[in-house]
């Protein structure tokens, strides 16, 4: 079968990227063809293209040329989609994982400044309808199978969504799809809440918790500790949180030196740190040099996702900066964190530090340290084996 990938494929994004080709890894070896369908919003590419540098850019487009075998057409409208599903002979459209269901209300779209509310328009990819959301279906000129696999939509505010007509739209959209799953449970929250409990949705695995078995070995450690002049052990580090840079990080480096380990910091793709306060790596990486960097890692220190699940998935020992999630009435709403819900399922929760829960001590470097050190490795590996089950339940359903 001839199967649509629509995702975070082109983006300069190191997850979206890996959990990207993983889905198409696992297709490729089930047999089917899988086909990237390069839909390419104008606004989304400028983003990334004013947010990261040419030579990371240039890494992310090398990568993607590597490994994205099948491809369409650059897709820039709905209408462009609905026509290569059409040349392309697709069957199926899968979409996901990865933030596609993120929406910004219209109550959410006022900043307050100093001359007063400004409004501003979403990227295309975060307004309804779009692609996502299945709004080329009415346009084929066949009916397709329908897919939303391991969907987020990381920390929009449907509660501010308060049209009843828009509610209506988005339940239709949602009807489209033969299968429904997402990442967390606040996006479960947010179908059961938008559609009235006419649509329920199961939470499953990212993709990236499938990545050995999906796509295999990509390089060993020792290419990677040459290619980046690594030490045999080191922990990567990766916050743009200010309570956990300057003196802070320099004692953490120190207590990990006194221990034989180098702390390193990770780039992240489109963040930029003000001070380097430990070593870095400076140079353009690769997703799987990235994806590597992480699983021969003695730990790994950050606040992104993906970085967490890729440790995960390899028993990498992690601690988790948590800037994701909301205050609703006073309290830390848990369900609107996706990196706690991931660190619950695998019973690491005293691996986490959130920086929205105020009056909350910053956890010391030798707490941290210690946490690294005394990280329960098979015990991580054995909950990353449960994951990837029930991945491939996920996967056997959608295709069945």
């Amino acid at each position: 079968m001839n199967i649509g990938i629509l995702t975070y494929h082109f983006v300069s994004n190191f997850g979206a990227n890996l959990q990207t080709l993983s889905t198409f890894s696992y297709l490729k070896n089930s047999e089917h063809t899988p086909i990237i369908i390069d839909w390419v919003p104008y606004d989304l590419e400028n983003y990334y293209n004013l947010k990261v540098s040419p030579s990371q850019n240039e890494a992310f487009k090398s990568f993607q040329q590597h490994y994205y075998l099948n491809k369409t057409v650059t897709c820039r409208t709905s209408e462009d989609i609905a026509r290569v599903i059409d040349e392309y002979n697709i069957e199926h459209v899968i979409i996901g994982s990865d933030a596609v269901l993120t929406f910004v209300p219209f109550l959410q779209r006022f900043v307050i400044t100093r001359r007063g509310p400004r409004y501003y328009t979403p990227l295309k990819d975060s307004q309804f309808p779009n692609p996502f959301w299945g709004d080329f279906i009415p346009l084929l000129n066949k009916p397709i199978k329908l897919s939303l696999m391991s969907a987020s939509a990381q920390n929009t505010k449907y509660q501010l969504i308060i049209s009843n007509c828009l509610k209506k739209q988005i339940t239709s959209a949602l009807q489209r799809f033969s299968y429904i799953s997402v990442r967390d449970i606040w996006t479960q929250n947010m179908i059961n809440h938008l559609t009235r409990g006419t649509i329920k949705s199961i939470i499953t695995p990212d993709p990236v918790f499938s990545f050995n078995q999906n796509v295999g070995d990509l390089h060993n450690k020792k290419y990677i500790m040459e290619k980046y002049n690594l030490p045999e052990h080191y922990v990567l580090f990766s916050t743009t949180q200010q309570q956990f840079l300057g003196s802070w990080i320099i004692e953490l480096a120190k207590i990990f030196s006194n221990h034989g380990i180098k702390l390193i910091e990770l780039p992240i793709a489109n963040m930029s740190y003000k001070e380097h306060c430990i070593e870095h790596i400076s140079q353009a990486i690769p997703p799987d040099d990235w994806y590597c960097l992480i699983k021969y890692a003695t730990g790994y220190i950050g606040e992104l996702m993906h970085p967490i699940l890729v440790s995960l998935h390899n028993g990498t020992p992690i601690y988790a900066i948590d800037t994701y999630g909301f205050i609703n009435h006073g309290k830390f709403d848990y369900t609107s964190s996706k990196t706690y819900q991931i660190l619950q399922n695998f019973n690491l929760t005293d691996n986490w530090f959130s920086t929205n829960i105020k009056k909350q001590n910053t956890p010391t470097p030798n707490e941290v340290f210690s946490k690294i050190i005394k990280f329960n490795r098979e015990l991580c590996l054995q909950h990353a084996s449960r994951k990837q089950y029930e991945y491939n339940l996920m996967m056997k359903d959608i295709l069945k």
